[in-house]
């Protein structure tokens, strides 16, 4: 290859490096920073002055640089040349303003006229991470009241029921209904009954221990599951609740409303039982409770 072109083509490979969307960044075997292209230094917070006094450890978050220090260590000594892009590794690293990004490298090692350099791929993988969450967080919570939904709610207690089951340990059951909730959505609109349902689903939250279960079954139905519970237990919870709810005012724009809330209480049968029938036996005591007039537990 003439001179010229030999030019030409490290001008054009310079230049795909430097724009390139992805951040490239080189580090000799003192982890001192030897380069970083535009995508890099913008990803970090760093100008091309600053890159100079840089090492890769003030790009690591602290409670990574040790481990982090040992991965380097490891491949740099390891006969490995390189982790594809299949093999990516989610890692964090940390901007010039201090704050913890998610991001996708790739590592490869070169030599550099003797010395081994190492070459990471990075990309910023925020934007994907935070829809990751929204993801899981829609498959596992009701988006209007915050609550677990049915299908996240029938995963946990699963585990719960066999887990009580393993160690011989109670678990009960509390379905809940409001009475005449119909009436709020008929009379004053289901922006009106999706708050009230908002409130009572923060009541529900605050009055909770923090390894009991509440979810929201379905329309202005409401269900917790209460391990290490037995019906005695879930009985004063049940009428805590029973009691704050008919007592809370329901506050809406200019309007107030006083709701109450039928309750149907089970503790589940040792070893003969699983969450289809310990559910079953709840809703038949809610609907017995409606029958007798609402506002009342049924066990």
């Amino acid at each position: 290859m003439k001179s010229s072109d030999l030019k030409i083509y490290s001008q054009r490979l310079d230049a795909i490096v430097e724009f390139a969307h992805d951040g490239v960044i080189s580090i000799d075997t003192h982890k001192h920073i030897t380069f970083m292209n535009a995508s890099a230094c913008k990803m970090f917070g760093y100008t091309t002055n600053e890159v100079q006094t840089l090492s890769l450890m003030d790009l690591i978050p602290k409670q990574h640089k040790s481990n982090h220090d040992n991965l380097v260590d490891d491949f740099y000594h390891s006969q490995t040349t390189s982790q594809s892009m299949q093999s990516r590794r989610a890692v964090e690293g940390l901007r010039k303003d201090g704050s913890v990004f998610p991001l996708e490298i790739s590592i490869s090692k070169i030599r550099v006229n003797g010395p081994i350099e190492m070459v990471g791929i990075l990309r910023d993988i925020s934007v994907r991470t935070e829809m990751m969450k929204k993801l899981e967080y829609a498959a596992a919570y009701d988006d209007l009241t915050g609550l677990v939904n049915k299908r996240e709610f029938n995963h946990e207690a699963e585990q719960h029921i066999a887990l009580s089951k393993h160690y011989d340990r109670p678990l009960s059951l509390l379905l809940i209904d409001l009475d005449h909730f119909k009436k709020v959505n008929d009379t004053y609109g289901h922006n009106f009954g999706d708050e009230v349902l908002i409130q009572l689903a923060a009541l529900l939250k605050q009055e909770v221990r923090e390894s009991d279960l509440p979810a929201r079954w379905g329309g202005e139905e409401f269900i917790i599951l209460l391990p290490e519970t037995s019906l005695e237990g879930a009985l004063i919870l049940a009428e805590k609740l029973r009691l704050q709810i008919a007592s809370n005012d329901f506050v809406l724009s200019n309007e107030v409303f006083s709701m109450s809330a039928s309750f149907g209480a089970v503790e589940m049968q040792p070893n003969s039982e699983n969450l289809t029938q310990l559910f079953e036996r709840a809703d038949t005591l809610l609907y017995r409770a409606k029958n007798k007039g609402r506002n009342r537990v049924e066990f």
